[in-house]
């Protein structure tokens, strides 16, 4: 084993280890199983570059850090995990209401709406606010 891998598998384990979560917890959130994160972590096994992306995106996590280990972590917000009738949720320091929840969810599902909406936004209806 090269120490490129070696140090990667490291770098994955700080991600989830920055998280607060076990390998089971870490793979709920990310959709594989315990065993997976385990490969990651021990270089028996590489991320698709989508699953990269997911972690870098869900721990805002540099790419360029989890990749090679150049330059910072970079992480701009800290985010906490809870559980939920079986699933386990990111949530930001904050957390959310349940109306900010709800009006997540009411965009999310039509994403022609959430297109109208991001229109509306940066078209000048932030000023109305």
């Amino acid at each position: 084993m090269n120490d490129f891998e070696w140090k990667f598998g490291e770098r994955f384990r700080k991600i989830r280890k920055m998280a607060g979560l076990s390998q089971e917890e870490f793979g709920e959130v990310l959709g594989v199983s315990r065993q997976t994160i385990n490969a990651y972590e021990n270089d028996r096994q590489r991320p698709t570059m989508d699953m990269m992306q997911k972690v870098c995106e869900l721990q805002n996590v540099n790419p360029n850090w989890l990749l090679t280990g150049a330059g910072e972590t970079k992480r701009s917000a800290q985010y906490t995990f809870r559980r939920e009738g079986g699933q386990v949720f990111a949530v930001g320091e904050s957390g959310f209401t349940p109306e900010q929840h709800a009006l997540m969810n009411f965009i999310a599902e039509d994403p022609e709406r959430a297109a109208k909406l991001a229109q509306l936004l940066m078209s000048g209806g932030l000023k109305n606010l």
